[in-house]
């Protein structure tokens, strides 16, 4: 018998402290650790949580994953996180002070990332990046992996130069993204914590996927969801 999977924005104060918490709790338990500021409400959240737009995946009632689009600081802010962050003591205003994305946040993230980030301003190109995307074990396969990240893309793929497509990765997961037209920022891989990390951009959806966005872009803007059978 096949499942019905749903990919919807997560907009109520309520559900996104629900996925921030199962954020804290999947990557508390990776080799990601690292990223995670412990504490007492068990939250995974920091800046730029308030201008990013938050998606879930899910199965019945069951969180299956979860993905998160941030927007460049001056088009977009979250007013839930933000309140529920301060509220927490887990985003205060210094906060802001620091790198616009997470891809220029690391330490020792390579020159290679803020030249391209600056030719991008340059150039007049906005960025938006793609973070935080998870699958809980019970639902891991590339399929539903898949279904979560092309229903992202599908909602904010690039129509033309204007903008940028972002994620950082493991280098090992490089080729799931370049399938999807994704090119490694710099040609180079450095380390995170002595993990492998790598960043890509996307400054244009292939030609052969447009159909397929297109179509589901299409459901979401008239369900405000995009379903799979699975």
């Amino acid at each position: 018998m096949k499942n019905t999977y749903v990919f919807k924005e997560i907009k109520h104060s309520g559900e996104l402290k629900r996925f921030l918490h199962l954020r804290y709790e999947t990557y508390l338990r990776s080799a990601n650790s690292h990223f995670i500021k412990t504490n007492e409400h068990h939250l995974d959240m920091n800046i730029f949580d308030v201008y990013s737009k938050h998606y879930a995946l899910m199965c019945g009632d069951d969180c299956v994953g979860y993905m998160r689009v941030i927007f460049p600081k001056d088009d977009y802010q979250n007013k839930e996180i933000l309140i529920m962050g301060q509220r927490h003591g887990l985003i205060n205003d210094e906060d802001d002070e620091h790198a616009p994305y997470p891809f220029l946040s690391y330490e020792g993230v390579p020159k290679s990332h803020w030249d391209f980030y600056n030719e991008s301003l340059r150039l007049k190109q906005k960025v938006i990046e793609g973070s935080r995307l998870i699958v809980l074990p019970e639902y891991r396969s590339i399929r539903i992996v898949k279904f979560l990240f092309e229903c992202s893309v599908a909602l904010h793929k690039p129509e033309s130069n204007s903008f940028n497509c972002i994620v950082n990765c493991c280098p090992n997961h490089c080729r799931f993204y370049q399938h999807y037209g994704f090119n490694l920022i710099g040609n180079e891989t450095y380390f995170v914590n002595n993990i492998p990390k790598a960043s890509l951009s996307l400054p244009k959806t292939p030609q052969f996927l447009n159909p397929k966005f297109d179509e589901m872009a299409t459901e979401f803007n008239e369900t405000q969801k995009i379903k799979l059978q699975a």
